[in-house]
C-alpha cells in the first residue's frame, strides 16, 4: 500500500486528532458569518469525515508532504445551554459538504510496507495547528500493536496492560465487522478504571478514547452526582443528555448511599433514603441505556475501595455490563509537576531564571503536607501563583519567584513529635513504643513499611490516650507509613447504625474519610457490646478495612484495659490485626503536679509556694475518688482555681472601684478550700479498734515499699514473694473497708495500676448452673486485674461441690499469673474460712498475709457509734450514753451481730424515734435517753428473729442462779487451769446469756490431764447451780455439749484413756465428780462474789483472783 494510502486510511480511522482544530475554525466561520440564528454558537461536533490525497511533494528537509482535502458536516452546540440548536430545514444544507485542506508531513525513511507512520498537520483550513497523528495502520493487528506501544507509556501492570489491549481489540474488531457482521453491533463491552486518582483515570480514559478514534467532541465526561442529578431532572435527564455521544465516563464515584435511620428527623431519614433509591435508579437506568445502545463505549473509573466494596457487591448491576477492569496507578509527584510547568511555559507570561526551581521547591514542600492530592493539588498550585501575580501591582507579564507562593510546613517533624511526647507528664512506656517505631524505620524503612501499624490503647480517662493518637498521625506520617498527617476521632455510634443493613456503609464512610490517616476509636470496647448483631457488623467491617488497607490508614482503639480485653474477645481475629499494645498508666502524685504547673503556665498563673503542700493533699485526695480523670481532673481543678482566683479579684474590684486592682495570678492555698473532698478519707489509723491489725499492715506496707523500690531501681532480683491475703472475721469488723484502704495505699506507692476494688459475695460466684460458677471467677478475676479482688465468704466455693473446685484451680491460676499487678483477698467467718483453705493447698501456699478481725468490745462499738452521730450531726445527751452502751453489751453475743453494721442499725433505730417528738430549727439535732430504744424493742425487730431474753423479765433469782453458775467456772479455771488467763468476771444483761468469765489461752498441746480439767471447767457451772438451787436450767446447755464433744475426740480422735474400755460418759462422771467437789471446797467464797456479782460488782482477773486468796487466807487462820 502507497504511503498517502497508509495517511488517508489513518485519518479516517483518527479524526479525532483533526476534529478540534476544524472545530476551532468552524466555529470562527459560524459566528462571523452569523450563518442562519446560530450566530451564538459556542461549539460545533464535525462528522461524515472524508480524506483525499489531493498533492504530494518533497521539502529541502527531505520530507515528503501531501496535501489532503477533507469535507465534513457540521451540528451547532450551544455550550452555555448544554444542548445542540435543533437544525432549521432551510438551513440544512448550509451545514453540510464543508471541506479543508490538511497537509502532512512524513520521514521519507520511513516508507515500509509494514512500518507504522509518524504524521504531522502542520495546516487546518490556513491555520498553524500542530498536531501528532497515531502511527498509520491499515489492519486490527496493527491497531493492536499500536495501542499496546501507545499505552506502555502509562505504567500499567502487565495484567493490567494485557486488559486494556484486549478492551481495545474488542472496539476494533467490532468497527472492523460492522458492516458484514450485524452481531458486532448488539454486542456490549465497556470498562472499569479502579484509580484513587480523578485526574488519572480521566487521562486513561482519554488515552482508550483516542486509540478508539472517537473525538473528543463525542465524549461525554460527567460525574456519579451530575449523572445523580441528570436522573432526578425533570428537563433534561439522563438518556437525553448522552444520547448524542459515541462515548462516555463516568468518574469521581461515591460510596453506595443507604438509608440512615441514624440521621434524626424524619425528614433527614426520609432524604437519605430518597438518596438510596435514587443511586439505584440511576445506575439501572444507565443498564438499560448501555443494552439500547451496544455500540456506545462506557467506561467507569473510580477509586480501588469503592469498586470493592460497593459497585462489585451491587447486585442491581449486571456484571456483563464492564467485562473488564484496569487499575490505573495514581498521577506520580513527578508528571504534576512536568503538568504545572508545562501549563506556565505554554502561557502567555515569559518565566524568570529562578521561577521554576522556586516553584518546584514549594510544590515538593507543600503537596507532602497537603491533604490534597493528585491532579486536583497540581491545578490549586497553578492558581495560587496567578492568583499571586494578579494581587500584585507588577505590570509585567512575567512569573518570577515573588509570585510563588511562600510556604511554612503546617506539620511537625519527627523530632518535634518526639520532643512534644518527651515533655508530656509519665508515658514512660508511651514514649519508648513510639521511639522504638520511629527508629524502625530509620533504620529499615523498607521492610518496616511492609508491617501492620494498627494500635490498641489501654488506660483509664484522662491519661492522654486521645493526644498521643494525634501525635502519632504526625510521627507515622513522617515517617511514611502513611500519606496525610490526619487523624480522625470516631465514636461507636459513628460506626454502628440503627438500621439493620446501615452499619457497614457507616463503617465504610468513616474509614474512607480516615483514608491515608490514622482512625482513633475511643472507648472502642463499645463494639463488644449489646449482644446485637449490628456491632458484630460494625467490628467485622472494620477488621476486614484493617487487612484491605493496611498500607494505607492506621487504626487505634482507645479504652479501659479490662473492657479492650473484652473487645479482643469479641472476635479472635482483632488481636492478631493489632500491631501495637501500649498501657496508658494512671499518673502519680508527683506527674499530676507536673501537669498542673503546665496547665497553669498555660494560661498565665503560678503557684503559692506555701500552696504546694495543700496541692498535694488535694491531689492525693482526688486521685483516691472512684471516678478520677487523671489529666482532666487536673485541668478542671486549675479552671475552679481560676474561678475562686475571679471572685476574689470581683470582690476588690467591688469593695474599690476607683482604685486600679493588683492581683497577682498566683494561686494560694485559700484558693483551694472549697475545692478539698467533702470528707476526709479514712484511714487504717483513724478506725476503732484493730490493734493487732494495724500493726500487721505497717509491717505489711513497709515490706512491700521496700520490695517495690527495689525493683524499680532494678538493682536485685528479690524472692518470689505473694501479696494474697486472708482475711477471717465475723460481719462488720471492717474487712471490706480495709481492703479498700490497702488497695488506695498499693496504689499510691505505685505497686498497683489501680485502686480499684471489685468485692465479690456468694451470690456473685457460686451458681447452680454447671460450669457458670468458675466463669463468673473468670470475669470477677478480669475486672480486678492491676487491683483487688476481695472475695467475700469464699468459703461458699467448698458447698458447690466439684463446680468450685473448679472455680478454685481457675483462682490459683490467676494467683500465680498475677501476683504483681492484682492482689487476691479472702474474707469470711474463721471456722468457714479454715475448711476452704483445707480444701485444695495451692490456696494457702499462695496466700502471703493472714489478718484476723476481732469483734469489737463494748468501748468500741460505743467509740463507732459517738463518730457515726457526729458525722451525721447529731448530739447525743450523756444520760443516754449508759442505755446505748446496755444495747451494745447486750447484742454483742447475738449470732450475726454485724459489730460495726449493728452500730449503724441502733442509729437507725434512734433517728425513727427521734422523730417522733417536736423538733425546732435549734433542736432537731438533739437526742436524748427517751430517744434510745428499749433493748425490749431491738429484740422484737431482730434480722435473725432469734428468742432472746429480755431484760425486763429477769429475776433476782435468775441473776443469782448465773451468778453461782460463772463464779464456779472461775473457781475451777483459778484451781485447774493456770494457762487460762482470766480477763473478767461479769453478771450483766446479754442476748444468751446474763454471765460471762472471758480468758485468754496460751495455745500449746493440751495433754490429757488438761482436756479433762478444761471440761471440769465446762462442768463447774452446772455444779454450782445444782449444790445452790438443788438443779440446773437450759443455760447448761451449751457448756454441757462443748464438755461432750471434748470427751469424745479425746476417744476418737487423740486415742486418750484406755482404748476401747473408756467411754465418754466415764469421763464426763469423772469431770462431773471433780467440779461438784471443787465447788464444796469454796462454797462460802462463791457465795460471797455472787452476792457483788449481782449487786453489779465486776471482778478482773487479779481482783478474782485476789478475793480468792483472801478467802483461802482468813480459812487457814
Amino acid at each position: 500500500m502507497k504511503l498517502e494510502k497508509k495517511i488517508e486510511n489513518t485519518l479516517n480511522m483518527y479524526p479525532a486528532f483533526v476534529d478540534p482544530a476544524l472545530e476551532k475554525n468552524v466555529v470562527k466561520i459560524i459566528k462571523k458569518e452569523k450563518i442562519g440564528r446560530y450566530y451564538d454558537t459556542e461549539g460545533s461536533r464535525i462528522f461524515n469525515h472524508k480524506f483525499k490525497c489531493v498533492d504530494k511533494s518533497e521539502n529541502p528537509d527531505h520530507k515528503k508532504q501531501y496535501r489532503y482535502e477533507v469535507t465534513f458536516d457540521v451540528e451547532p452546540f450551544n455550550i452555555s445551554r448544554d444542548s445542540l440548536i435543533p437544525y432549521d430545514e432551510d438551513d440544512r444544507k448550509r451545514f453540510q459538504g464543508w471541506s479543508a485542506e490538511i497537509v502532512v508531513e512524513v520521514d521519507e525513511n520511513v516508507d515500509d510496507k509494514n512500518a507504522p507512520v509518524n504524521c504531522v498537520i502542520t495546516e487546518v483550513d490556513g491555520g498553524g495547528t500542530n498536531i501528532t497523528l497515531p502511527k498509520a495502520v491499515t489492519s486490527v493487528e496493527q491497531h493492536i500493536r499500536l495501542a499496546e506501544r501507545e499505552l506502555q507509556g502509562v505504567n500499567l501492570s502487565e495484567t493490567d496492560l494485557k486488559t486494556a489491549v484486549r478492551f481495545l481489540t474488542f472496539k476494533y474488531r467490532t468497527q472492523k465487522l460492522a458492516k458484514k457482521v450485524p452481531e458486532s453491533q448488539k454486542t456490549y463491552n465497556n470498562l472499569l478504571i479502579s484509580c484513587d486518582d480523578p485526574e488519572a483515570a480521566k487521562r486513561m480514559a482519554d488515552k482508550l478514547f483516542t486509540l478508539m478514534g472517537i473525538a473528543e467532541r463525542d465524549v461525554c465526561h460527567v460525574t456519579e452526582a451530575r449523572m445523580f442529578d441528570l436522573y432526578k431532572d425533570r428537563r433534561t435527564n439522563f438518556t437525553q443528555y448522552v444520547e448524542r455521544f459515541q462515548a462516555i465516563h463516568i468518574y469521581d464515584c461515591k460510596e453506595r448511599p443507604y438509608m440512615d435511620a441514624d440521621a434524626g428527623t424524619s425528614s433527614s431519614v426520609d432524604r437519605t433514603k430518597a438518596e438510596a433509591e435514587a443511586y439505584v435508579s440511576t445506575w439501572k437506568t444507565l443498564e438499560e441505556y448501555i443494552k439500547k445502545h451496544p455500540t456506545v463505549t462506557v467506561i467507569v473509573s473510580m477509586p480501588g475501595h469503592i469498586l470493592k466494596n460497593t459497585f462489585s457487591v451491587n447486585t442491581f448491576i449486571s456484571k456483563g455490563l464492564f467485562a473488564e477492569t484496569v487499575s490505573v496507578p495514581a498521577i506520580t509527584t513527578e508528571e504534576m509537576l512536568e503538568y504545572c510547568l508545562k501549563e506556565f511555559r505554554e502561557s502567555s507570561f515569559a518565566l524568570s531564571d529562578d521561577f521554576e526551581d522556586a516553584f518546584k521547591d514549594y510544590f515538593l514542600a507543600a503537596y507532602k503536607g497537603s491533604d490534597i492530592k493528585g491532579m486536583e493539588f497540581a491545578k490549586e498550585a497553578v492558581n495560587k501563583v496567578y492568583s499571586m501575580y494578579f494581587s500584585s501591582k507588577r505590570r509585567s507579564r512575567i512569573l518570577n519567584s515573588d509570585n510563588v507562593p511562600a510556604y511554612s510546613e503546617g506539620f511537625m517533624s519527627a523530632e518535634d513529635v518526639l520532643a512534644e511526647l518527651g515533655r508530656m507528664a509519665g508515658l514512660k512506656n508511651v514514649k519508648k513504643t513510639f521511639q522504638s517505631i520511629y527508629k524502625k524505620y530509620v533504620a529499615d524503612p523498607e521492610n518496616a513499611a511492609k508491617e501492620s501499624h494498627h494500635m490498641m490503647f489501654y488506660g483509664n480517662p484522662g491519661t492522654g490516650k486521645t493526644t498521643v493518637a494525634r501525635l502519632a498521625a504526625e510521627l507515622l506520617y513522617q515517617a511514611g507509613v502513611i500519606k496525610t498527617h490526619k487523624c480522625v476521632e470516631a465514636a461507636v455510634g459513628d460506626l454502628v447504625s440503627l438500621w439493620k443493613n446501615g452499619t457497614p456503609q457507616k463503617v465504610r464512610t468513616k474509614v474512607q474519610e480516615a483514608m491515608d490517616g490514622v482512625l482513633f476509636i475511643d472507648e472502642a470496647y463499645g463494639l463488644a457490646g449489646e449482644n446485637n448483631d449490628s456491632y458484630q457488623q460494625a467490628l467485622n467491617e472494620l477488621i476486614q478495612a484493617m487487612v484491605t488497607y493496611q498500607d494505607r490508614i492506621v487504626v487505634i482503639m482507645a479504652g479501659y484495659e479490662d473492657k479492650m480485653e473484652d473487645l479482643l474477645k469479641a472476635n479472635s481475629g482483632l488481636s492478631s490485626r493489632i500491631a501495637y499494645k501500649i498501657h496508658f498508666d494512671d499518673f502519680s502524685i508527683e506527674e499530676l503536679t507536673e501537669i498542673f504547673h503546665q496547665k497553669c503556665n498555660e494560661i498565665g498563673f503560678g503557684l503559692d509556694e506555701e500552696a504546694g503542700p495543700v496541692l498535694e493533699a488535694c491531689l492525693t485526695a482526688r486521685r483516691l475518688d472512684e471516678f478520677f480523670g487523671n489529666g482532666r481532673d487536673v485541668a478542671n481543678l486549675v479552671r475552679d482555681l481560676q474561678g475562686n482566683w475571679s471572685e476574689e479579684y470581683y470582690e476588690l474590684i467591688c469593695n474599690d472601684a476607683d482604685s486600679e486592682v493588683n492581683l497577682p495570678r498566683v494561686f494560694r492555698a485559700k484558693h483551694f478550700e472549697n475545692l478539698m473532698p467533702p470528707k476526709q478519707i479514712p484511714t487504717i489509723d483513724s478506725m476503732v479498734g484493730m490493734k493487732t491489725i494495724k500493726e500487721q499492715l505497717g509491717k505489711f506496707r513497709d515490706q512491700v515499699k521496700y520490695l517495690h523500690f527495689i525493683k524499680e531501681i532494678g538493682k536485685a532480683k528479690m524472692p518470689d514473694s505473694y501479696m494474697h491475703m486472708i482475711f477471717m472475721g465475723n460481719p462488720g469488723t471492717g474487712k471490706t473497708t480495709v481492703a479498700k484502704m490497702i488497695a488506695d495505699d498499693l496504689y499510691s506507692l505505685g505497686v498497683l495500676k489501680t485502686n480499684r476494688l471489685v468485692v465479690a459475695e456468694r451470690k456473685d460466684i457460686v451458681s447452680k448452673y454447671k460450669g457458670e460458677t468458675s466463669e463468673r471467677i473468670s470475669e470477677l478475676i478480669k475486672k480486678a486485674v492491676g487491683g483487688v479482688l476481695f472475695i467475700d465468704e469464699a468459703y461458699a466455693l467448698v458447698d458447690a461441690g466439684e463446680e468450685g473446685r473448679e472455680a478454685i484451680e481457675v483462682l490459683i491460676t490467676a494467683m500465680v499469673e498475677h501476683r504483681e499487678d492484682t492482689i487476691f483477698i479472702f474474707a469470711g467467718y474463721p471456722k468457714e474460712m479454715t475448711g476452704f483453705l483445707n480444701l485444695n493447698p495451692g490456696i494457702p501456699s499462695r496466700v502471703g498475709y493472714t489478718f484476723v478481725f476481732e469483734d469489737y468490745a463494748t468501748d468500741e462499738l460505743m467509740q463507732i457509734f459517738k463518730n457515726q452521730m457526729g458525722d451525721a450531726g447529731l448530739e447525743v445527751a450523756e444520760d443516754a450514753l449508759p442505755k446505748v452502751s446496755d444495747i451494745m453489751e447486750y447484742f454483742r453475743e447475738m449470732p450475726g451481730f454485724g459489730n460495726g453494721r449493728f452500730v449503724e442499725r441502733v442509729v437507725s433505730h434512734i433517728i425513727a424515734q427521734r422523730a417522733k417528738r417536736e423538733y425546732t430549727k435549734k433542736d432537731y439535732n438533739k437526742i436524748e435517753a427517751c430517744d434510745i430504744p428499749e433493748i425490749g424493742e431491738m429484740i422484737e425487730t431482730n434480722p435473725m428473729g432469734l428468742k432472746l431474753l429480755d431484760p425486763k423479765k429477769i429475776t433476782e433469782e435468775d441473776r443469782l442462779r448465773t451468778a453461782y453458775h460463772e463464779i464456779g467456772h472461775a473457781i475451777a479455771m483459778y484451781e485447774l487451769a493456770p494457762s487460762m488467763v482470766m480477763e473478767k468476771v461479769s453478771v450483766r444483761n446479754r442476748a444468751f446469756s446474763l454471765g460471762m468469765v472471758s480468758f485468754k489461752r496460751d495455745f500449746r498441746n493440751r495433754t490429757e490431764d488438761d482436756l479433762k480439767n478444761e471440761i471440769t471447767i465446762l462442768l463447774a457451772g452446772r455444779s454450782a447451780e445444782r449444790v445452790f438451787c438443788g438443779t440446773c436450767d437450759e443455760g447448761c446447755v451449751s457448756d454441757f455439749d462443748h464438755a461432750k464433744t471434748i470427751a469424745n475426740d479425746m476417744i476418737d480422735k487423740y486415742g486418750m484413756c484406755e482404748i476401747g474400755q473408756t467411754k465418754y460418759t466415764d469421763i464426763l462422771k469423772e469431770g462431773d465428780k471433780e467440779a461438784t467437789r471443787l465447788i464444796q471446797r469454796y462454797q462460802r467464797v462463791i457465795e460471797s462474789l455472787a452476792k457483788e456479782l449481782v449487786s453489779g460488782k465486776e471482778f478482773t482477773g487479779e481482783e478474782f483472783k485476789s478475793a480468792v486468796e483472801k478467802y483461802l487466807q482468813e480459812k487457814c487462820a
